[in-house]
């Protein structure tokens, strides 16, 4: 039975017409009598949780006793030996750079253990994240997370990724070699990071957004385009980004650009206000992941805290510095060889970086009074500047 697995199903306690994660759901309520499969959504158990978290009343876990069904994928491990003609679902929610980064995993996975005739490799992710994976080649069928449990039904083995990982293992191995070991392709990560792992990926920006960089570009000929992402998931891993004010004014050959969330837009512009950064703030056009896959793409150079853009640099091979606080650098950028990456070296009152954690809040923030973790405020404006120098030397 699958209750007793990670992955989840969920259902409606009245008629629900929503987006959720980016796809359209219309859905009847488990206690209609024409409810159907159509209506049953089938997520892992981080989203899952998260759906019914944030929906309470509305979406709940269902529990369906699966060997009554005529026909159920196979729940697919490690060790599956998946047979020709087989379709292998897996189903796998993250954030974007999670999601880059299971890129060398799956090429790996169908060339290793999905590479006999007939054999088909779906993917159900948040339908806000398929521009990672529409021309994906090694993927036969995109579909959405959730998935209806008609789109399930359709297949013959199911992967689920969040049971074959701990929290942990994040903060012990590179989420690349995480992936590949999940995966059961372990050993295969070096071979398949030399490649990009976005080169499939062809944004789609909006015509807005498309003009808005080409006039940046024409009004400022022969100069190269930075962009600056300060703002990460969690606040543990967010820069302060008045330590980018003066890398800003003195590189005279750069114009840079933040392209933080749309949700961003005027917190960002009350920053660069406020500490004086010169720079342009595009965080408005963020509507799609598209827009932001697209500025990210034609940058000469990215400038990141550890979050999702440098990820996306490295997938586009755009040469990128990084900024390390809580995690060593080389936990997240071991892969990818257009990156310099720096580590905060501070002692403090109750911890010393890195302290491993990745999530949650900044124990030694709120001892401080600090909105952002002191590590990250540890860092010199001096020492950015001449890192990316090297940065632009590098690529020269």
């Amino acid at each position: 039975m699958f209750e007793d697995r990670v992955i989840q199903f969920l259902g409606v306690t009245q008629p629900v017409e929503a987006k959720i994660f980016g796809q359209r759901y219309v859905l009847r309520p488990v206690n209609d009598m024409e409810v159907g499969p159509e209506d049953i959504l089938v997520a892992d158990d981080g989203a899952g949780s998260e759906l019914v978290a944030r929906h309470k009343g509305v979406i709940l876990k269902v529990s369906l006793d699966t060997r009554r069904a005529q026909r159920f994928p196979i729940l697919c491990s490690r060790n599956t030996v998946i047979p020709e003609g087989a379709r292998v679902l897996i189903l796998r929610a993250g954030g974007i750079g999670d999601h880059i980064m299971s890129g060398p995993a799956i090429e790996a996975f169908r060339k290793k253990r999905l590479n006999q005739d007939g054999q088909a490799l779906w993917l159900s992710v948040q339908a806000d994240m398929f521009p990672l994976f529409e021309s994906h080649p090694d993927i036969d069928r995109l579909l959405p997370l959730p998935a209806t449990l008609d789109q399930v039904l359709e297949a013959d083995y199911v992967l689920d990724l969040s049971s074959m990982i701990q929290a942990e293992d994040f903060t012990l191995m590179h989420p690349i070699d995480v992936y590949m070991a999940a995966f059961g392709v372990a050993g295969d990560a070096r071979e398949q990071s030399i490649k990009p792992f976005l080169r499939w990926c062809r944004p789609q920006p909006s015509q807005a957004c498309t003009h808005l960089l080409e006039g940046i570009r024409k009004d400022n000929p022969g100069k190269k385009l930075v962009t600056l992402h300060w703002q990460a998931s969690v606040q543990l891993r967010t820069f302060p980004p008045e330590r980018f004010a003066r890398l800003t004014w003195i590189n005279r050959d750069c114009v840079f650009l933040v392209a933080h969330h749309c949700s961003q837009s005027e917190n960002t512009q009350r920053m660069i206000q406020e500490y004086g950064l010169n720079a342009i703030n595009l965080s408005a056009y963020m509507t799609e992941l598209d827009n932001f896959l697209y500025i990210i793409k034609a940058s000469d150079f990215v400038i990141s805290a550890d979050t999702c853009a440098y990820h996306a640099a490295a997938g586009f091979r755009v040469p990128s510095l990084s900024l390390f606080g809580s995690l060593s650098s080389h936990l997240r950028t071991s892969y990818y060889p257009d990156n310099i990456a720096l580590d905060a070296h501070y002692v403090g009152k109750s911890c010393r970086s890195p302290c491993g954690r990745h999530k949650g809040k900044c124990p030694e923030a709120h001892l401080l009074g600090t909105p952002y973790s002191p590590c990250l405020l540890s860092y010199a404006e001096d020492r950015i500047n001449a890192a990316f120098e090297q940065l632009k030397a590098r690529m020269l």
